[in-house]
């Protein structure tokens, strides 16, 4: 008995002394090829939500989450790339850091939304930076059109006090060195942004006109460069930077005797990066394919300087849409329109007159501004053949605020609420993706034009005479 238990424990001893050797060499290879983690844990709870969705967006990534009953919300995201995407509640959105591996809890408020944002977890620290550096701008620069109003020694010593604001909090944060640098070269680029847009804006806000600054002002600009493909790809306050120094020098160079494309090309064809040459004319493509007589041109240019083929399908989708709304061919039609006075209205019912319509929202400031050069035009043609619609894209929750502006600005002419706001079928027919947006439509329902100059626009009632309205 005492040998059998002997020979058992050199049987167990020899098993132990395998175990062990093959987990040592199950490490050892689990060292050599770890398991690749492309995606991070987001979760968190939030409260007085009227969605049932947090969406989250990054370049190329876009991701829904559901928020549950008790407003709590968790899910992996399978992340291309670590860096900068943004989340979206309702209508309101903030910054984010992500990274492969990582998790993240946000806790927020959607009633107080910015100022309830709190993060933990292993990249708490690094969002918390994000959501603290945009309070601060909040609260030092104030309301966009107060801060640009101000008088340009005023406005530079804000924006400069912002700027090292943010910087003090990002140096004092308890995170990596690498981020830090990122979140000073942001600070950087919004400055510069900033003072970019103050001779444009203060004219606006400050109702002047021919503002100019002074000779001095654009000694307080920063130094930067707009071809670097690394910064373009992971900072969107550098695609900002970027992406409005090209729009200055498109209004610099545009000239009301030339075609916009034209000026959009040529000032393409000197974007020195091939990659945010591309992107930067993707993202004005919208521009360029446009209803009319340079949509061919538009579309060739598009095609000859992509080397992207998912860009390459949308401006094709976009090209055989668009080709479907030019002059003569039938009008996208709507039906069952609310009507403001009571009852429906479908666009087959106006036939017979010319139909002028205007797509806008309540929230549209640049639709408003139209509103008083609109009711001038509308009083003008009154008794001509001719009849003006308006046509929101509201949401359905916001009926009554529809209703009301109506009322309180005592709108004319024929107010419609579209059926399903920015996903109503017409706006889609259209290509409407920003309004205000103005449409032409003549007595037997065909298109005069899909783009049709704004009230506030001297050429439409130019468009007006060459009808005989």
């Amino acid at each position: 008995m005492l040998l059998l238990i002997k020979k058992l424990n050199v049987v167990q001893n020899m098993l132990m002394k395998k175990f062990i050797f093959l987990s040592i060499v199950t490490a050892f290879f689990a060292c050599e090829k770890p398991a690749v983690i492309d995606y991070m844990l987001f979760s968190g709870k939030i409260k007085n939500s009227e969605s049932d969705k947090l969406i989250v967006v990054g370049k190329d990534f876009k991701q829904e989450i559901v928020i549950n009953a008790e407003g709590s919300f968790s899910d992996t995201l399978n992340l291309d790339n670590n860096g900068y995407y943004s989340f979206y509640i309702e209508r309101e959105s903030s910054a984010l850091y992500l990274t492969k591996g990582a998790d993240l809890n946000l806790t927020i408020d959607v009633k107080e939304f910015d100022e309830s944002i709190l993060y933990a977890g292993s990249i708490g620290a690094e969002n918390n930076v994000l959501a603290k550096s945009y309070m601060i701008n909040e609260v030092t620069l104030g309301e966009t059109a107060d801060f640009y109003a101000k008088e340009e020694a005023t406005f530079l010593s804000t924006s400069k006090e912002a700027k090292e604001k943010v910087e003090t909090l990002i140096k004092s944060s308890k995170t990596n060195e690498a981020f830090k640098k990122e979140q000073i070269e942001n600070a950087g680029y919004e400055y510069a942004i900033t003072l970019m847009q103050y001779e444009r804006y203060h004219a606006h806000f400050a109702k002047i006109e021919d503002f100019k600054v002074s000779n001095t002002f654009n000694n307080n600009q920063i130094e930067f460069v707009t071809n670097d493909e690394a910064a373009y790809k992971s900072s969107s306050s550098y695609r900002d930077l970027v992406s409005n120094v090209f729009d200055e020098e498109v209004n610099n160079a545009y000239d009301k005797d030339k075609e916009y494309i034209d000026v959009l090309i040529s000032v393409a064809g000197k974007v020195e990066n091939n990659y945010i040459k591309e992107e930067l004319i993707k993202s004005n493509s919208g521009q360029m394919l446009g209803v009319g007589e340079s949509l061919q041109k538009a579309y060739d240019y598009l095609m000859a300087n992509s080397t992207n083929e998912a860009y390459k399908e949308e401006y094709t989708e976009s090209y055989e849409k668009l080709k479907l709304l030019a002059k003569g061919m039938p009008s996208p039609t709507f039906e069952n329109y609310e009507n403001h006075k009571g009852g429906t209205t479908s666009l087959t019912d106006l036939k017979g007159k010319y139909t002028y319509i205007d797509v806008w929202a309540t929230w549209c400031g640049p639709c408003l501004r139209e509103i008083p050069s609109l009711k001038a035009v509308e009083e003008q043609f009154r008794e001509k053949n001719i009849q003006f619609v308006s046509a929101s894209i509201d949401r359905a929750k916001d009926n009554d605020t529809w209703v009301s502006m109506v009322n309180d600005k005592e709108l004319t002419g024929i107010q419609l609420m579209a059926d399903n706001d920015w996903s109503s079928q017409f706006a889609k027919d259209y290509q409407i993706n920003g309004i205000p947006r103005f449409i032409l439509v003549d007595p037997e329902g065909n298109i005069v034009s899909a783009d049709a100059p704004r009230p506030s626009d001297p050429k439409l009632k130019e468009l007006f005479a060459d009808l005989n309205i």
